[in-house]
Order: C-alpha cells, then sequence, then structure tokens
C-alpha cells in the first residue's frame, strides 16, 4: 500500500467521524431545542391550567370532597389549583422531555421516549377511567344516602363506592396492558379489603353510637 492509499483511507476515516459527530451535535441541538419549547410550553400550560382551574372552582370542589384534606397532610402550603397545574407542567415537560430522547443517535435512550408514548395513551385512558368512576361512585353514594333513611344506608354507600372503584381499578389495569390473569386477583383482594374496612368503619361507628345512648341513659337513670 502506498503512501497516497494511507493518505486517502486516513481522510475518508475522518470523514465519516466528522459526519458521525455532526449527526450527534445536529441530533443534540435539536433535542436541546425541544427541551426549551417544552420548558416554555409547560409554563403557558401551567398558567392557564390555574386560570381554567379558578374558574371551575376547582379547590372549592376538592375541599367538599375532601380531598384539599389529604393534600394538606403531605404540604400545608398547597392548595388542590396549585398541585393539579403543577401536575400539569410535569406531564408537558417530561413528555417533551421524551421527545427529545428519540431524536438522540443513541438507541436505548431513543427506546425510551417511544416506549413512553407508546404507553402515554394507555395510561390517560386509565387515568380518565379511575376519575370517572370516582365521580360516580361518590354521586351514587350521595343519591343512596339521599333517598335511604336507614342506618344501614351508609354502610350500602360504602359498599358500593368500594364495588365501583374496584371495577374502574380492573379496567385501569387492563388498558395498562397487565394481564386478565393478575389484574382479577389484584381487584378482587382490593375490593375484600375495602369492604371490610367500610364494614369494620360502620360497625365501629354504630358501637359508638350505642355507647353514647346506654352512657346517655345511665346518666338519666343517676339523676333519677
Amino acid at each position: 500500500m502506498d503512501a497516497a492509499s494511507i493518505q486517502i483511507m486516513i481522510l475518508n476515516q475522518i470523514g465519516q467521524w466528522s459526519s458521525t459527530l455532526l449527526d450527534h451535535l445536529r441530533s443534540a441541538l435539536i433535542a436541546v431545542g425541544i427541551l426549551i419549547l417544552g420548558l416554555m410550553a409547560a409554563e403557558v400550560i401551567r398558567y392557564l391550567g390555574i386560570l381554567l382551574l379558578h374558574a371551575l372552582r376547582w379547590d372549592e370542589w376538592c375541599e367538599r370532597a375532601g380531598v384539599a384534606a389529604v393534600l394538606r397532610k403531605f404540604r400545608a402550603d398547597t392548595s388542590p389549583s396549585a398541585w393539579t397545574s403543577s401536575a400539569f407542567f410535569w406531564i408537558v415537560l417530561i413528555s417533551f422531555f421524551m421527545k427529545a430522547l428519540t431524536q438522540l443517535n443513541i438507541a436505548w435512550l431513543a427506546g425510551l421516549g417511544r416506549s413512553y408514548f407508546g404507553m402515554l395513551p394507555a395510561v390517560c385512558k386509565a387515568a380518565l377511567i379511575l376519575l370517572l368512576a370516582g365521580w360516580a361512585a361518590r354521586g351514587v353514594a350521595r343519591l343512596v344516602l339521599a333517598v335511604v333513611d336507614h342506618p344501614s344506608a351508609f354502610l350500602t354507600a360504602g359498599l358500593i363506592q368500594a364495588v365501583v372503584l374496584n371495577l374502574a381499578l380492573y379496567a385501569s389495569l387492563v388498558t395498562l396492558g397487565v394481564e386478565r390473569a393478575l389484574a382479577q386477583p389484584v381487584a378482587l383482594i382490593t375490593l375484600a379489603a375495602a369492604a371490610f374496612g367500610v364494614a369494620l368503619a360502620w360497625a365501629l361507628n354504630r358501637l359508638s353510637l350505642f355507647k353514647s345512648v346506654v352512657s346517655v341513659h345511665e346518666t338519666e337513670e343517676d339523676k333519677e
């Protein structure tokens, strides 16, 4: 091999390295641009989300539903609107981040981004199922309490809520791609635990009420 051939081979190799480097730089610049756009879009979504949630009186609804009380146990300074708008912010930002990963010429990172977008529709469907089920369960429970004038109404309403939410849990697991053979036992175990908890809470409440009545009766007898 003469000197000219060696020189040509070296130049070709340098050209290949340069082309690969330029491809990586171009992909990195595109990814950075997507991240910047994602950050801007996430901030806009958070701002619009706060305005929309305030217009819908989201904080008042969460207060009535008990969500605000749960949030206060974790962070007392976080309102439901702020928490929800922050969730919107991170969902949008993570989505843009995953989109940026698909632009990189790194197989496993690009695969991670594609997997995220492959799972995103199923996750959204599952979340929607749980949200609608929670709303429906609460509505049915209120209807039962309003119509049935009996001490067992609280037990019935709680059991109905448990059944509806566990059906939604099962549907969500199936939507996420969990095998039915696994989703069914999980839903049944959760339903049994929820039913036991509802029944126990109702029994303890009735026992407390019974003790209060007995105590009042004994006090009246003592006065006589």
